[in-house]
């Protein structure tokens, strides 16, 4: 017999694929977790369907970390978001590669 979790979190699944219903749960995820305000309109709906298909997965396993962690990184997104300076400053390529030692530059 499925759980209450298991219910809800298929609801809330089937919920972010309604657009009207979708923009009207975003809304309540920013009054819930305040900081998804920051995150701008496409990204709240992306967060919304991850958070709902992660939710879910969760519940069917009954193992919550992963959903966790995705709260956690979408949280720090807004962190960049709030930050202007800083989005902008990671929205611009990178000239010189960082993924090489020092010493080679």
């Amino acid at each position: 017999m499925p759980s209450a979790t298991d219910l809800l979190s298929a609801a809330l699944a089937a919920l972010v694929h309604d657009d009207e219903l979708a923009g009207r749960f975003s809304e309540a995820l920013a009054s819930t977790l305040p900081w998804v305000a920051f995150l701008p309109e496409d990204d709240r709906r992306a967060f919304a369907e991850e958070a709902a298909a992660t939710l879910r997965a969760s519940a069917s396993i009954g193992k919550y970390s992963a959903f966790a962690t995705l709260i956690e990184d979408w949280r720090n997104a807004a962190e960049i978001w709030a930050d202007p300076a800083l989005a902008r400053s990671l929205a611009t390529s990178i000239d010189v590669p960082v993924d090489l030692p020092v010493d080679d530059r």
